[in-house]
């Protein structure tokens, strides 16, 4: 198996873009629909009973989680994606996908740390994808910020957690664990592990 490091992936997605024309937008949605089958396949049963939980950073990371989203809507299965990041702070392809994502009926919630719903929802979700950060996190993730609660509560659920790229909080070139770290039961890479 070829293993790349961070910054390996990161040229093999400027190649992509800059070198071969793949506009970055559909770069996420190919890694939308990755996750979206990963996920599909991982049910336990009809699509329509099923629920899933998608927790999003601000980074193209938390877009390919949030255009899963919307394909796993698209698809009848009951979706809530929520956004631990700011909105401020969207990347420009992961604020087009919350927009595509609202034009089907289903909003990008706040992620909030407080809400009783919200944490029933990700404890009980039939599936959790974890699309907080990607292979470009550096930086432990602090107690008091609102990533730690998302990445509890995904390795408190119940159901089965998918990572998107990398499970967040893993340093993509050591494997260390950056203060906690989601646990993955599947991670879904798109160009090398």
């Amino acid at each position: 198996m070829k293993l790349a490091s961070a910054a390996q992936m990161k040229e093999l997605d400027r190649q992509a873009i800059e070198e071969r024309g793949i506009p970055s937008i559909e770069l996420m949605e190919r890694a939308a629909s990755g996750i979206a089958e990963t996920v599909a396949g991982l049910l336990p049963r009809r699509s329509g009973k099923c629920r899933t939980a998608v927790l999003c950073g601000a980074g193209n990371n938390g877009g390919d989680g949030i255009a899963a989203a919307r394909l796993l809507h698209l698809r009848g299965i009951r979706v809530r994606a929520f956004l631990a990041g700011s909105y401020e702070k969207l990347t420009p392809d992961a604020l087009e996908m919350t927009r595509r994502l609202s034009e089907c009926g289903v909003e990008l919630e706040p992620f909030d740390p407080d809400s009783a719903d919200q944490r029933a929802w990700v404890l009980g979700a039939d599936v959790c994808v974890d699309a907080l950060f990607g292979v470009g996190l550096s930086r432990d993730i602090a107690p008091e910020s609102p990533y730690a609660p998302a990445v509890d509560w995904m390795n408190e659920s119940r159901g089965t957690v998918v990572a998107a790229d990398i499970a967040s909080g893993v340093a993509a070139d050591s494997g260390r664990v950056l203060g906690r770290a989601v646990r993955a039961d599947r991670t879904v890479t798109f160009s090398l592990a």
